[in-house]
């Protein structure tokens, strides 16, 4: 319905388009500069993540030893570790 409507209001007005083009990345600059000031405000994104730290105070993550999933899989690393320390698996 919306493409029919565009391209009637198109056929109607030849400024259509440019004008709809021009209204696009309007409101695409002033999003951009909302965002910029957003986050050198260091607001949150949502009201409702208030509670979490500012984005200018967050401090680095420190990489832990073991990697992080990925994936939906399931990390069954602690086996190996397990057979090798079991007496009574015999390998060849």
């Amino acid at each position: 319905m919306e493409k029919i409507l565009d391209h009637i209001y198109t056929m109607e007005d030849p400024n259509y388009a440019r004008e709809k083009v021009r209204e696009l990345d309007d409101f695409v600059k002033r999003a951009e500069r909302e965002e910029a000031e957003r986050i050198r405000l260091g607001k949150p994104i949502h009201k409702a993540l208030k509670q979490e730290p500012s984005l200018k105070n967050t401090p680095e993550k420190e990489e832990s030893e073991e990697p992080k999933q990925t994936s939906g899989g399931i990390n069954l690393a602690y086996l190996a570790k397990e057979e090798e320390n079991d007496p009574t698996n015999f390998q060849d």
